[in-house]
C-alpha cells in the first residue's frame, strides 16, 4: 500500500525531469519552434482581457489597418500598437520559464529581441529597459544566428542602423 507521502515523493521525482541536463536544440529545431511561435495567435497567448482586445487593435474591425493576429503579423505591422508591442516583448521575455509550454531559451530571446527591434524599426522607440550596449549586443546576436529567417535578421539589423543614427 503506498502513503500520501510516497505518492508525493514520486510526483515531486516526476517535476525534478525537467531540471536535470539542459536540452539542446539543433537549429533546425530552433527555426522550426521560432516559425510555429511566429504563426501563434496573439489572442491565445497574451490573453488579454476583453476590455483590452479593441485597444490593441485585436478585434480586426479597423478598415483598411492588417490584421494583428499572429506574432508575425505584429512584427510585420507597419504600425504596431505599442501597448500590444510591450505586452508581446513581455511575454517573450519570459516565454522560457513557463510551465504550460516554455519556449527554448533562444527561441524566446530571438521573439523578445526582434519585438524590440520592430518598436525600434517601427518609431515606437527603445521598448526596454536594456541600456544600448545590451540592446546591441542582443541585436548582433539575433543576426548572427541563421536559424532565424532572413527577415527577422534584417529586423535587427535594421533596428542597429536606427540606433547608431541616434547616437
Amino acid at each position: 500500500m503506498s502513503s500520501y507521502r510516497d505518492h508525493n515523493s514520486r510526483l515531486g521525482r516526476l517535476f525534478e525531469l525537467g531540471l536535470g541536463e539542459p536540452i539542446y536544440w539543433s537549429d533546425e529545431e530552433l527555426a522550426d519552434i521560432l516559425r510555429h511561435q511566429l504563426r501563434s495567435s496573439l489572442l491565445a497567448e497574451l490573453k488579454p482581457l476583453a476590455s483590452q482586445v479593441e485597444p490593441l487593435g485585436l478585434s480586426g474591425n479597423s478598415p483598411g489597418v492588417p490584421p494583428l493576429n499572429t506574432f508575425e503579423d505584429l512584427l510585420n505591422h507597419p504600425g504596431p500598437n505599442p501597448m500590444l508591442l510591450r505586452i508581446a516583448k513581455d511575454f517573450a521575455k519570459t516565454a522560457d520559464n513557463r510551465f504550460d509550454h516554455g519556449l527554448p531559451p533562444a527561441v524566446a530571446t530571438a521573439l523578445y529581441m526582434c519585438l524590440i527591434a520592430a518598436g525600434i524599426v517601427r518609431g515606437i522607440g527603445k521598448i526596454t529597459l536594456m541600456d544600448d550596449s545590451e540592446l546591441r549586443t542582443g541585436l548582433e546576436w539575433v543576426q548572427n544566428q541563421n536559424w532565424i529567417d532572413a527577415s527577422k535578421r534584417q529586423l535587427a539589423a535594421d533596428a542597429l542602423g536606427a540606433l547608431k543614427s541616434h547616437r
